[in-house]
């Protein structure tokens, strides 16, 4: 796969220069992260770093969606524990 080939390339000591719209795949291959947004880079940094950045939080969820994704993920916690259920339940 495209990882494998990436991380092959960079033992070899080259530096790869990659443009991906996947973030999830280009932050796990990545040491050092760029974002633009509209042409204009708004972060720099490590793929934590970038994650973490207000200004990418900004460009790509946008306020609303910063309040949304850690509803969601107070909600996701809520759930961790309960238990399944099956549609036959309660008849």
């Amino acid at each position: 796969p495209l990882a494998d080939l990436i991380h092959s390339v960079h033992e070899r000591g080259l530096t790869v220069l990659l443009v991906e719209h996947y973030v999830g795949f280009a932050l796990s291959l990545a040491q050092r992260v760029i974002v633009l947004d509209e042409g204009a880079m708004i972060a720099d940094g490590t793929p934590e770093e970038v994650r973490n950045d207000e200004r990418v939080i900004t460009a790509y969820l946008g306020r609303a969606g910063r309040a949304a994704k850690e509803q969601a993920r107070g909600a996701l916690a809520d759930t961790a524990s309960a238990q399944p259920h099956t549609a036959d339940e309660g008849k």
